[in-house]
């Protein structure tokens, strides 16, 4: 199956958020670590790709689904 560009490009953004916010949080984190990073990845989105709020606010709810181990992102 063709895979689209556009979600192509979705997943390698959402992977590089989850690298930096592992890289950030170290092995042991729980939610309140979760919580006081999203502003900065919130700020790394913006400046990087200058996405819309909404656009950024999907992708942490992702990338916070991940890091809880809820979700698993194919890349």
């Amino acid at each position: 199956m063709v895979e689209y560009a556009q979600s192509w490009r979705k997943r390698l953004r959402i992977k590089h958020i989850v690298d930096l916010a592992k890289k950030e949080l170290g092995k042991d984190y729980n939610e309140e670590d979760i919580q006081l990073i999203q502003k900065k990845l919130d700020l790394e989105m913006l400046k990087k790709w200058k996405l819309i709020k909404t656009t950024r606010k999907e992708y942490l709810k992702i990338v916070q689904k991940i890091l809880r181990k809820e979700y698993v992102l194919k890349v």
